[in-house]
């Protein structure tokens, strides 16, 4: 059977159709439209692909492994784009062996590389058993191997990650601390790899590894690891870039020192706690700290350099650069994927493929070189400049109660919507409307792009409830939240409230009387532009099913599932 892209392409190519200005649909006889699905970002880029659409002279588009930037600065009708060569060679290749502190991951960080890449916890027969994966001669690991020893785990046990190899040679190995748990192994169908994955809000002790002590404590260094006037760089391949609640975790963390003043407020790397913070401070323009909490969650290129005078922060082709002078901080040695276990400081649910750190502050030539490449090679799009925010409170977030391994309501929703938009997760637990309006919504608002399609889904209330606020003031609450969201040009989709068994201030029984004042309001009432309605799912509406309700409040990963499917339409 063809193909339906092929036949859409002989009749653009016959001129029996065309695609529209915007891109976004075709045009058939008669000036019939047709949405063309979402996934055509795994193209080459062409004339509709301009400046109305988001795209500058500086853009870079990646697809089928090749990378292409405009010629010319694109105007509001035309673009035209020339292919660039993908640059060769790993993170060590780029930096150079001598300058290269850590380099690991699920693939070859020095080009050549053959060898132990992780080594793997595997219970069999109630007894934890190790394996050590090696990366291949291609550069990718052992698959075969790898999924060999997962299929031995006991039914209801996990896969975790003891031990991530240094493939530099400097020897500076990742391993498991006795104090804490470690990180999963897992597959993330948007990666489409094998990934380090660690679980997410208030689900326990982070899983994390440990740095070797006293790897980047010598010399000038002894203040911190990172800090402006020292001269470092990362470089994280992943998604689930996650902002601090009360610390500084990671894949990248955007958080802040909670005991700080509002100046202080700062960002940190993936390796933030390696012998010291990683210090990005503020000026990021499109990540803020917490309480705004903002969780990237599309595949990501991170970057981050500490330069003499400056320091740049990278999520793709997004690049914020602060001159802000460091303060001094309490350090702590070297943690993957969180600054402090002990505060339970992760928030967020990650996936890692490969991660590095360098001890010198890299050109924008190596800096551009790293995304490029890798972009390249992992299939990250950062052409995908359309934003959807999740907005409200811990069931937005997707907290769980208990320490397991799961994928977060926004790492779904990414998922399913294939790698066409940035996906932002800005839920934070025990938040009402009105500290939603106070610290999420100005975040948002400051963020709408004119150029792009900016979309956003808001879910809370049941906290409101819970302090005894009647449902009619709750709706109030809603419609004031959701007032500078539509005044911005934010297209706007309300979440009506899923159940709970809570029986404080009769919240159980107040939410079914706020969902009927949403549902009579519809959208013009609300001052949405769509409402979505959970409940229309029957298990939903059953919050003593644990299949979908963790506790009676938060949200199973099932029901993660369910409700980012039913999104995903509203996504456009």
């Amino acid at each position: 059977m063809r193909k339906i892209a092929a036949i859409v392409q002989e009749a653009i190519a016959a001129g029996l159709a065309r695609v529209s200005s915007d891109g976004t649909s075709l045009v058939g006889p008669s000036n019939k439209t047709y949405a063309l699905a979402q996934r055509t970002l795994a193209r080459p880029p062409d004339v509709t692909d301009h400046a109305a659409r988001g795209f500058t002279s500086s853009s870079i588009w990646q697809a089928l492994g090749k990378i292409w930037q405009p010629v010319a600065a694109p105007d509001a009708t035309s673009a035209a784009w020339g292919e660039l060569p993908v640059p060769g060679g790993c993170f060590t290749d780029i930096v150079g062996t001598t300058n290269t502190i850590f380099a690991g991951g699920f693939v070859a960080m020095k080009a050549g590389y053959t060898g132990a890449a992780v080594d793997i916890s595997v219970t069999i027969a109630t007894t934890p058993t190790t394996f050590t994966i090696n990366i291949l001669a291609s550069g990718e690991i052992d698959v075969i191997a790898l999924q060999s020893a997962i299929a031995q785990a006991d039914a209801g046990t996990d896969v975790t990650c003891t031990k991530l190899y240094d493939q530099s040679g400097a020897g500076n190995h990742y391993v498991k601390s006795a104090s804490y748990p470690a990180p999963y192994v897992t597959f993330d169908d948007a990666l489409g790899r094998y990934c380090l994955a660690t679980n997410g809000p208030y689900a326990g002790a982070p899983r994390t590894l440990k740095a070797p002590v006293g790897v980047i404590t010598t010399g000038a260094l002894s203040s911190g690891y990172g800090v402006v006037g020292n001269a470092y760089s990362t470089l994280t391949i992943g998604r689930g870039v996650s902002s601090a609640s009360n610390g500084l975790p990671a894949l990248y963390a955007l958080g802040d020192n909670t005991n700080a003043t509002t100046a202080d407020r700062r960002f940190c790397s993936a390796i933030a706690g390696v012998n010291g913070k990683f210090n990005v401070w503020r000026g990021f323009a499109k990540c803020n700290h917490s309480p705004d909490q903002f969780v990237d969650s599309q595949p990501s290129v991170v970057v981050t350099v500490s330069a003499t005078a400056n320091t740049y922060l990278s999520v793709n082709e997004s690049v914020g650069v602060a001159t802000t002078t460091n303060d001094t901080a309490v350090y702590t040695s070297g943690w993957l994927f969180t600054y402090d276990p002990s505060a339970n400081d992760q928030v967020g649910s990650h996936r890692m493929v490969a991660f590095a750190v360098a001890n010198v502050a890299l050109s924008t030539t190596q800096q551009a070189r790293l995304r490029q490449a890798s972009y390249a090679r992992f299939d990250i799009r950062p052409q995908a400049l359309d934003q959807i925010v999740l907005c409200g409170d811990s069931r937005t977030s997707s907290a769980q109660p208990t320490n397991k391994r799961f994928d977060s309501l926004a790492l779904q929703l990414a998922s399913r919507l294939g790698k066409v938009a940035r996906v932002i997760g800005m839920g934070n637990g025990g938040y009402t409307n009105a500290q939603i309006l106070a610290n999420q919504i100005p975040t948002i608002v400051s963020m709408f792009n004119p150029n792009v399609k900016n979309t956003v889904f808001y879910l809370a209330s049941v906290n409101d409830g819970s302090a005894g606020a009647t449902p009619a003031q709750m709706v109030a609450s809603i419609q004031a939240s959701l007032a500078p969201l539509k005044s911005a040009g934010w297209r706007v989709v309300l979440i009506n409230e899923l159940a709970t068994t809570s029986t404080t201030n009769s919240v159980n029984t107040q939410l079914p009387i706020l969902r009927g004042l949403v549902a009579a309001a519809g959208p013009a009432g609300m001052g949405c532009n769509a409402i979505l309605d959970p409940l229309q799912y029957s298990p939903l509406a059953a919050p003593a099913n644990t299949a979908y309700y963790a506790d009676g409040l938060h949200l199973t990963p099932a029901c993660d599932a369910l409700l980012a499917s039913a999104m995903v339409p509203l996504c456009a």
